[in-house]
C-alpha cells in the first residue's frame, strides 16, 4: 500500500512540474491530396532495418507486429507477411505465434525459402508457406536483415550458416559478449535476454573484401559506438574501431580512391545543444581518416543514397547534404522549418511560455531511388519520421537535386520509422511509393505522372 501511494504522488508532482504542450501548427496537407492511395494493408510496424521482397505477385515483409517492445509476449501481428503486391491482400502471415517475442525486421528468400530471425533469440529457415524447415536458437535478437557470403563457391548465411541444414560454420562473439553460447542453459539466458537489448550487430553489415582473400568480409557499425570488421571465411576478428563519440548506423562503400574504403558519420557532444559533427572513412586495415568535418544539419539521419558512383546523399535534421566523393565537397539543400512550440509550467505558478523550434524531426529517412516528379527526374523522397507540432503525423518531403530546394511537404497518416520504397509496387508499369507507419499499415501510393 505503501508503494502505491508513494507512486500516485510522485505521478502528481510529475504532473504538476512537467511542462505541458498545449498549441500546435497545423499539420501539412495529405499526402492524398496527389499521390492517389492504390491500397493499404495492416502488417503491422516495421523499423528502419526492415526490408521488402518483391517476386512475381508477391511483395514480403518482417514485422514488429502492434508494438516494438513485447513486453507480455502476446504480440500476433509480428512475423512475415507474405501480400498480394496488386491489391496489398494478406496471402500468408507466419512465425507470429502466440508466445515469445517474435517481432521480424529483415527476411532474406534463398532458394525457395525463407530466412529470418527474431526477437525471440532465434533464426529460422521456412517455406514460402511459413512451414518451418528449420529453427535455430541463437545468441540474441536477430536484428537486421540476413546477408548472403559467397565462400569458394558455396553460399552460406550470416548469421554463418548453411542455408540447407542450418549448421553453424563459424561464430564471433564480442569481447564483452555475456550471453548465451551452445552448451550452455538456455532458459536461463532467455530470462536474461528479455532485459536487454541487442547493440552490437543491431544492423545490416557492410561486405567488403578487406584482406584481398577474394572472400567479402563483414563490418559492422554497432549501437555502442564500435566498429568490427570479422572476416567473412572463418569468422575472426579483423580489426576493431572503439569510437568516443556517437557513430551514425549507416555505412557506405566509398570505391572512388584507390584503396576501397568505408563512409560513416559521428557526431561528439560539445556544450548545450551542441555537437562536433565529421564524416569519417576507414581504410581495409581499420585506420580511420577524417573525410569532412563541420555542420551536418543538426544530426545525420538513419541511412545515405548512392545517386552515381560520385555522389552521395545525406539527410540531416534540417538539411540533405549532396557529398563528392571525388573531391570531399559537400552542397547543401535547406530543409529547415522552424515553429512556436508553446508550452505551460503548472508548478509553481502556471506559466506560459514560448521557443522557436525545429519542426524536422532527428534520424530523417531517405528512399533507395529518384523518382520523377512534376516532369523532374532528379526528386528525392524523404521521410520525417513525424512531425515535430504533430507528433502522431510522419512527413514525407520531395526536394530537388535539380532545383536545390525543397519542393512539397505532405503529412503521412501516421509516424514513420522505415525508409519508403519506390518501385513499380503493383506491376502496371508505373511507379509508386511504399510506406509503412506507426498505426501498423502499409501504404502503397502512386506517384503522379
Amino acid at each position: 500500500m505503501r508503494l502505491i501511494l508513494f507512486l500516485a504522488c510522485l505521478i502528481i508532482l510529475v504532473a504538476f512540474i512537467v511542462p505541458v504542450k498545449y498549441a500546435s501548427e497545423k499539420p501539412y496537407p495529405s499526402i492524398e491530396q496527389e499521390f492517389k492511395l492504390i491500397w493499404k494493408a495492416k502488417t503491422g510496424v516495421a523499423t528502419f532495418r526492415s526490408n521488402m521482397l518483391f517476386e512475381q505477385d508477391n511483395l514480403i515483409i518482417g514485422s514488429n507486429g502492434y508494438r516494438l517492445m513485447d513486453y507480455n509476449f502476446t504480440d500476433t501481428a509480428s512475423g512475415v507477411y507474405i501480400l498480394d503486391r496488386r491489391n496489398g491482400k494478406i496471402k500468408y502471415h507466419f512465425g507470429e505465434e502466440v508466445l515469445g517475442d517474435m517481432d521480424v525486421n529483415g527476411v532474406m528468400k534463398y532458394n525457395n525459402q525463407f530466412y529470418f530471425g527474431n526477437d525471440n533469440e532465434e533464426f529460422l529457415c521456412t517455406t514460402p508457406k511459413g512451414e518451418i524447415v528449420w529453427r535455430n536458437p541463437a545468441s540474441g535478437d536477430i536484428e537486421h536483415e540476413p546477408v548472403l557470403l559467397d565462400i569458394r563457391g558455396k553460399n552460406y548465411i550470416v548469421y554463418a550458416v548453411d542455408p540447407s541444414s542450418g549448421a553453424s560454420f563459424w561464430a564471433y562473439y564480442t569481447p564483452d559478449f555475456n550471453g548465451w553460447k551452445p552448451g550452455k542453459n538456455r532458459n536461463l539466458f532467455k530470462v536474461r535476454a528479455y532485459f536487454r537489448n541487442s547493440t552490437s550487430f543491431f544492423t545490416k553489415p557492410v561486405m567488403l573484401d578487406l584482406n584481398s582473400d577474394g572472400i567479402k568480409d563483414l563490418i559492422y557499425n554497432t549501437y555502442d559506438n564500435k566498429v568490427y570488421a570479422i572476416n567473412g571465411l572463418n569468422g575472426k576478428l579483423l580489426w576493431k574501431h572503439d569510437h568516443d563519440g556517437h557513430l551514425s548506423v549507416f555505412a557506405v562503400v566509398d570505391d572512388q580512391n584507390a584503396e576501397p574504403g568505408l563512409l560513416m558519420a559521428s557526431s561528439k557532444w560539445i556544450d548545450f545543444d551542441q555537437y562536433d559533427y565529421k564524416l569519417l572513412r576507414f581504410d581495409r586495415k581499420g585506420n580511420m581518416s577524417v573525410f569532412y568535418s563541420g555542420n551536418l544539419g543538426n544530426g545525420f539521419g538513419l541511412n545515405a543514397l548512392k545517386v552515381s558512383a560520385d555522389q552521395l546523399l545525406i539527410p540531416c535534421t534540417d538539411s540533405l547534404a549532396i557529398l563528392s566523393l571525388k573531391t570531399n565537397q559537400i552542397d547543401w539543400i535547406d530543409r529547415s522549418i522552424t515553429y512556436l512550440y508553446q508550452y505551460q509550467y503548472t508548478y509553481p505558478t502556471s506559466e506560459k511560455l514560448e521557443r522557436v523550434e525545429s519542426r524536422n524531426a532527428r534520424d530523417p529517412l531517405i528512399a533507395q531511388e529518384l523518382i520523377n516528379y512534376n516532369r523532374d527526374s532528379s526528386c528525392v523522397v524523404l521521410i520525417s519520421q513525424y512531425d515535430c507540432a504533430n507528433y502522431q503525423l510522419g512527413v514525407l518531403e520531395i526536394i530537388s537535386l535539380k532545383e536545390k530546394k525543397l519542393l512539397k511537404r505532405f503529412s503521412l497518416p501516421a509516424s514513420s520509422e522505415m525508409a519508403p520504397i519506390i518501385t513499380d509496387v503493383n506491376q502496371d508499369g508505373k511507379k509508386e511509393i511504399l510506406v509503412n507507419c506507426s498505426d501498423g499499415f502499409t501504404y502503397c501510393y502512386q506517384i503522379p505522372l
